[in-house]
């Protein structure tokens, strides 16, 4: 099946690293994002990788680079049908997606603490972009420019969904991911700054955020959410 987030007919080096730490990351973690492991996927050898891409920290750099692009362009489209917002994962290959991300942020990180910064200014760019494209959106869904903590909820709900549904234990499914924020952004429309996220609110209950119901019954479209993860 045709994924978004890999190019595996192009020649371009890049993007062959890119879908191969992709694809590596799925298989095995983050420490297989190294080149040995992208030099073997290439079928190059190590020291050839080392010299194209100047290194891990090069190759690193390209990776983020080249899936970045890639990244922004699925979580800030405006044409899809199920979203008004920033993108949540609907697919397997949409959670890998955003592990993926999340993964190349923390080895932005870790370059960034020794002493290469590049790769956490390109992350912080993307970051950027980011809160553009929902600032803009968030103006078409409401009529208006949102309030300071309507842009902050909405900002911080969607991370945290993101990070809800690739959790290396008991994830979110990713169907009650996109109902909470669908049913935030609506309060938000609907009530206008008040309907922005209280602390000081009752917190929902675990039953409402794994989407059981009343009965503790999975609902069908969780079940189907569940079978495209295993899939």
């Amino acid at each position: 099946m045709e994924n978004t987030f890999l190019r595996p007919q192009s020649a371009h080096l890049g993007d062959r690293c890119a879908d191969a730490a992709y694809l590596a990351l799925q298989e095995g973690g983050a420490e297989l994002v190294s080149l040995g492991e992208i030099s073997r996927r290439l079928r190059m050898t190590k020291s050839g990788l080392h010299y194209a891409t100047g290194g891990r920290a090069g190759l690193i750099q390209l990776v983020l680079r080249v899936f970045g692009d890639r990244w922004l362009r699925w979580s800030t489209n405006p044409y899809r049908a199920n979203d008004d917002v920033l993108q949540l994962p609907e697919t397997g290959d949409e959670v890998g997606a955003v592990r993926m991300w999340v993964t190349m942020a923390e080895l932005a990180a870790a370059e960034d603490r020794a002493g290469r910064p590049d790769p956490c200014a390109r992350v912080a760019g993307y970051r950027t972009d980011e809160r553009r494209a929902l600032s803009a959106q968030l103006i078409g869904v409401f009529g208006r420019r949102p309030s300071g903590d309507e842009f902050a909820s909405v900002h911080v709900m969607v991370e945290g969904l993101r990070d809800a549904v690739v959790a290396p234990v008991d994830p979110l499914p990713v169907w009650p991911a996109r109902r909470l924020l669908a049913a935030h952004v609506e309060r938000l429309r609907t009530v206008g700054p008040r309907g922005a996220i209280d602390p000081r609110a009752p917190q929902p209950s675990s039953s409402e955020i794994s989407g059981l119901d009343e009965t503790g019954a999975v609902p069908r479209d969780q079940s189907a959410a569940d079978q495209l993860g295993r899939e």
